[in-house]
Protein backbone atom coordinates (compact mmCIF):
# COMPACT_ATOMS: atom_id res chain seq x y z
CA UNK A 1 0.00 0.00 0.00
CA UNK A 2 3.16 2.29 -0.88
CA UNK A 3 0.63 4.20 -2.61
CA UNK A 4 -1.64 5.61 -0.22
CA UNK A 5 1.51 6.85 1.97
CA UNK A 6 2.59 8.99 -1.52
CA UNK A 7 -0.92 10.35 -1.69
CA UNK A 8 -0.69 11.42 1.81
CA UNK A 9 2.20 13.11 1.05
CA UNK A 10 1.60 14.45 -2.21
CA UNK A 11 -2.36 15.68 -0.78
CA UNK A 12 -0.39 17.42 2.29
CA UNK A 13 2.03 19.45 0.73
CA UNK A 14 -0.95 20.53 -1.83
CA UNK A 15 -3.09 21.61 1.09
CA UNK A 16 0.19 23.21 3.25
CA UNK A 17 0.88 25.41 -0.06
CA UNK A 18 -2.79 26.16 -1.07
CA UNK A 19 -5.53 27.77 1.23
CA UNK A 20 -6.08 25.93 4.68
CA UNK A 21 -9.20 23.99 3.56
CA UNK A 22 -10.00 21.73 6.25
CA UNK A 23 -11.16 18.26 4.63
CA UNK A 24 -12.25 16.36 7.32
CA UNK A 25 -15.10 17.63 9.78
CA UNK A 26 -15.70 14.96 12.41
CA UNK A 27 -18.32 15.03 14.96
CA UNK A 28 -18.07 14.18 19.15
CA UNK A 29 -20.53 11.66 19.25
CA UNK A 30 -21.06 8.09 20.49
CA UNK A 31 -21.40 5.21 18.01
CA UNK A 32 -24.37 5.29 16.10
CA UNK A 33 -26.83 2.48 14.94
CA UNK A 34 -26.39 1.43 10.70
CA UNK A 35 -28.80 3.19 8.61
CA UNK A 36 -31.57 1.66 7.33
CA UNK A 37 -31.26 -0.40 4.50
CA UNK A 38 -33.56 1.17 1.46
CA UNK A 39 -36.11 -1.49 1.23
CA UNK A 40 -38.10 -0.40 -1.64
CA UNK A 41 -35.36 0.25 -3.69
CA UNK A 42 -33.96 -3.26 -2.91
CA UNK A 43 -37.70 -4.58 -3.53
CA UNK A 44 -37.33 -3.17 -7.06
CA UNK A 45 -34.44 -5.11 -8.07
CA UNK A 46 -34.74 -8.48 -5.71
CA UNK A 47 -38.73 -8.57 -5.38
CA UNK A 48 -39.65 -9.26 -1.86
CA UNK A 49 -36.66 -11.25 -0.75
CA UNK A 50 -35.71 -10.36 2.93
CA UNK A 51 -32.05 -8.90 4.37
CA UNK A 52 -30.87 -11.45 6.87
CA UNK A 53 -28.22 -8.66 7.68
CA UNK A 54 -26.83 -5.60 6.92
CA UNK A 55 -23.69 -3.36 7.42
CA UNK A 56 -22.40 0.15 7.05
CA UNK A 57 -19.03 0.18 5.23
CA UNK A 58 -17.80 3.54 6.73
CA UNK A 59 -14.53 2.96 4.99
CA UNK A 60 -16.08 3.14 1.65
CA UNK A 61 -17.74 6.07 0.83
CA UNK A 62 -21.26 5.53 1.35
CA UNK A 63 -21.81 2.03 0.80
CA UNK A 64 -23.30 -0.58 2.84
CA UNK A 65 -23.10 -4.81 2.61
CA UNK A 66 -26.04 -6.34 2.38
CA UNK A 67 -27.11 -10.41 2.65
CA UNK A 68 -30.49 -11.77 1.58
CA UNK A 69 -31.01 -15.83 0.80
CA UNK A 70 -27.39 -16.12 1.07
CA UNK A 71 -25.89 -14.03 -1.55
CA UNK A 72 -24.08 -10.62 -0.99
CA UNK A 73 -24.75 -7.63 -2.39
CA UNK A 74 -23.17 -3.71 -1.93
CA UNK A 75 -25.30 -1.49 -2.27
CA UNK A 76 -24.80 2.60 -1.73
CA UNK A 77 -26.62 4.22 1.13
CA UNK A 78 -29.32 6.34 -1.07
CA UNK A 79 -30.15 3.22 -2.68
CA UNK A 80 -29.57 4.08 -5.90
CA UNK A 81 -26.76 1.46 -6.93
CA UNK A 82 -26.76 -2.38 -6.44
CA UNK A 83 -23.23 -4.16 -7.00
CA UNK A 84 -23.56 -8.00 -6.87
CA UNK A 85 -20.31 -8.84 -8.43
CA UNK A 86 -17.01 -9.98 -6.95
CA UNK A 87 -16.17 -7.76 -4.26
CA UNK A 88 -12.10 -7.80 -3.36
CA UNK A 89 -10.53 -5.66 -0.19
CA UNK A 90 -7.60 -4.13 -1.39
CA UNK A 91 -6.83 -3.05 2.06
CA UNK A 92 -6.28 -6.45 2.95
CA UNK A 93 -4.54 -8.03 -0.15
CA UNK A 94 -6.96 -7.92 -2.95
CA UNK A 95 -9.09 -10.65 -0.45
CA UNK A 96 -11.88 -11.14 -2.29
CA UNK A 97 -15.58 -11.02 -0.16
CA UNK A 98 -18.20 -13.07 -0.66
CA UNK A 99 -20.06 -13.41 2.31
CA UNK A 100 -21.28 -11.39 5.63
CA UNK A 101 -18.48 -13.28 7.46
CA UNK A 102 -16.01 -12.06 5.08
CA UNK A 103 -17.47 -8.35 5.35
CA UNK A 104 -17.03 -8.64 9.25
CA UNK A 105 -13.50 -9.93 9.29
CA UNK A 106 -12.11 -8.17 7.00
CA UNK A 107 -14.09 -5.01 5.57
CA UNK A 108 -15.16 -3.96 8.76
CA UNK A 109 -11.88 -4.12 10.52
CA UNK A 110 -8.55 -1.32 9.91
CA UNK A 111 -4.93 -2.75 9.54
CA UNK A 112 -3.88 0.79 9.40
CA UNK A 113 -0.15 -0.72 9.57
CA UNK A 114 -0.98 -3.13 6.35
CA UNK A 115 -1.80 0.43 5.03
CA UNK A 116 1.92 1.22 5.34
CA UNK A 117 0.94 5.13 6.63
CA UNK A 118 3.50 6.81 8.25
CA UNK A 119 2.52 7.95 11.84
CA UNK A 120 5.20 9.89 12.51
CA UNK A 121 4.03 12.49 9.71
CA UNK A 122 0.93 12.93 11.51
CA UNK A 123 -0.48 14.85 14.58
CA UNK A 124 -0.25 11.73 17.29
CA UNK A 125 1.03 11.44 20.77
CA UNK A 126 1.84 8.36 22.26
CA UNK A 127 1.41 6.37 26.32
CA UNK A 128 1.18 3.14 27.43
CA UNK A 129 3.66 0.16 27.25
CA UNK A 130 1.36 -2.85 26.92
CA UNK A 131 1.43 -5.62 24.52
CA UNK A 132 -1.45 -4.87 21.96
CA UNK A 133 -1.69 -1.71 19.89
CA UNK A 134 -4.91 0.82 20.21
CA UNK A 135 -5.09 4.09 17.99
CA UNK A 136 -7.69 6.26 18.89
CA UNK A 137 -8.40 9.71 16.60
CA UNK A 138 -9.43 12.73 18.72
CA UNK A 139 -10.12 15.99 18.75
CA UNK A 140 -9.16 18.85 21.21
CA UNK A 141 -12.58 20.07 21.69
CA UNK A 142 -14.05 16.55 22.31
CA UNK A 143 -15.35 15.51 26.06
CA UNK A 144 -16.14 11.79 25.01
CA UNK A 145 -12.50 11.67 23.47
CA UNK A 146 -11.10 12.89 26.70
CA UNK A 147 -12.96 10.33 28.52
CA UNK A 148 -11.69 7.56 25.85
CA UNK A 149 -8.00 8.72 26.84
CA UNK A 150 -8.38 8.82 30.37
CA UNK A 151 -9.83 5.37 30.23
CA UNK A 152 -6.91 4.23 27.97
CA UNK A 153 -4.68 5.92 30.40
CA UNK A 154 -5.66 4.28 33.11
CA UNK A 155 -4.81 0.73 31.03
CA UNK A 156 -1.55 1.58 30.10
CA UNK A 157 -0.23 -1.43 31.71
CA UNK A 158 -1.70 -3.43 28.51
CA UNK A 159 -2.31 -1.26 25.71
CA UNK A 160 -0.14 0.91 24.05
CA UNK A 161 -1.80 4.02 22.64
CA UNK A 162 -1.23 5.92 19.43
CA UNK A 163 -3.42 8.77 19.59
CA UNK A 164 -4.02 11.17 16.34
CA UNK A 165 -5.42 14.23 17.15
CA UNK A 166 -7.27 15.32 14.33
CA UNK A 167 -7.12 19.52 13.66
CA UNK A 168 -11.27 21.01 13.46
CA UNK A 169 -12.24 24.24 12.46
CA UNK A 170 -11.54 26.60 15.22
CA UNK A 171 -9.15 24.21 16.99
CA UNK A 172 -5.95 24.75 15.35
CA UNK A 173 -4.07 26.18 17.89
CA UNK A 174 -4.37 23.67 20.34
CA UNK A 175 -3.57 20.40 17.95
CA UNK A 176 0.08 23.07 17.34
CA UNK A 177 0.61 22.92 20.90
CA UNK A 178 0.47 19.37 21.29
CA UNK A 179 2.58 18.59 17.79
CA UNK A 180 4.97 21.15 18.90
CA UNK A 181 5.25 19.79 22.60
CA UNK A 182 8.54 17.95 24.27
CA UNK A 183 5.60 15.49 25.36
CA UNK A 184 2.72 15.30 23.40
CA UNK A 185 1.25 12.68 25.25
CA UNK A 186 1.74 14.63 28.66
CA UNK A 187 -0.08 17.84 26.68
CA UNK A 188 -2.85 15.90 25.43
CA UNK A 189 -3.59 14.46 28.95
CA UNK A 190 -3.58 17.42 30.45
CA UNK A 191 -0.62 16.54 32.80
CA UNK A 192 1.70 19.40 31.10
CA UNK A 193 0.95 23.08 29.93
CA UNK A 194 1.39 23.50 26.00
CA UNK A 195 3.06 26.82 26.78
CA UNK A 196 6.06 25.77 29.57
CA UNK A 197 6.56 22.27 27.31
CA UNK A 198 6.42 23.77 23.34
CA UNK A 199 9.91 22.74 21.21
CA UNK A 200 11.81 25.86 20.38
CA UNK A 201 11.65 25.19 16.94
CA UNK A 202 8.54 22.76 14.78
CA UNK A 203 8.59 23.96 11.25
CA UNK A 204 7.02 21.29 9.91
CA UNK A 205 3.52 21.05 11.82
CA UNK A 206 1.76 22.88 9.37
CA UNK A 207 2.19 20.01 7.05
CA UNK A 208 1.49 17.18 9.63
CA UNK A 209 -2.12 18.81 10.44
CA UNK A 210 -2.89 18.93 6.44
CA UNK A 211 -1.96 14.83 6.48
CA UNK A 212 -3.78 14.32 8.91
CA UNK A 213 -6.90 15.43 8.10
CA UNK A 214 -6.41 13.65 4.51
CA UNK A 215 -5.35 10.13 6.44
CA UNK A 216 -8.70 10.85 8.63
CA UNK A 217 -10.59 11.30 5.98
CA UNK A 218 -9.27 8.66 3.20
CA UNK A 219 -9.43 6.19 6.60
CA UNK A 220 -13.36 7.38 7.24
CA UNK A 221 -12.88 9.19 10.36
CA UNK A 222 -16.70 10.06 10.95
CA UNK A 223 -16.93 9.90 14.46
CA UNK A 224 -14.70 10.80 17.53
CA UNK A 225 -12.89 9.07 19.23
CA UNK A 226 -12.83 6.91 16.51
CA UNK A 227 -11.10 3.77 18.05
CA UNK A 228 -9.04 0.62 16.35
CA UNK A 229 -8.68 -2.09 18.72
CA UNK A 230 -6.04 -4.17 18.23
CA UNK A 231 -7.64 -6.69 16.25
CA UNK A 232 -8.75 -4.17 13.77
CA UNK A 233 -12.26 -3.84 14.94
CA UNK A 234 -13.97 0.22 14.63
CA UNK A 235 -15.74 2.12 17.50
CA UNK A 236 -17.08 4.85 16.10
CA UNK A 237 -17.57 7.03 19.18
CA UNK A 238 -17.62 5.58 22.35
CA UNK A 239 -18.45 2.12 22.37
CA UNK A 240 -22.61 2.40 23.57
CA UNK A 241 -23.29 -1.35 24.14
CA UNK A 242 -20.22 -2.11 26.65
CA UNK A 243 -17.29 -0.28 28.13
CA UNK A 244 -14.48 0.66 26.46
CA UNK A 245 -12.52 -2.06 28.18
CA UNK A 246 -14.90 -4.33 27.43
CA UNK A 247 -14.52 -3.54 23.18
CA UNK A 248 -10.91 -3.36 23.18
CA UNK A 249 -11.23 -7.08 24.81
CA UNK A 250 -13.34 -7.67 21.84
CA UNK A 251 -16.90 -8.15 23.87
CA UNK A 252 -18.79 -5.95 21.43
CA UNK A 253 -18.20 -5.41 17.46
CA UNK A 254 -18.94 -1.43 17.87
CA UNK A 255 -19.93 -0.95 13.97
Amino acid sequence: MKHLRSLFSSLARSLVCGTAVLLAVVGQAHAQESEAVPQQALNRVLGNQEVDEAHDLPTAGGLMAIESNGKLYIMSKNGRYLFDGTLRDLWHDGQTLDSMGDIERYALRLDLDGLDLDFDELVTAHFGKGSKQVTVFVTPDCAHCSQALNTLADMSDRYRVRAVIVPRPGQVEPVRRIDCANDPAAVLLGRASGDEALQASCPDSAKRMASTLIASRIIGVDRVPYVVAPDGRVSHGMPTQTSLAGFLAGTEANQ
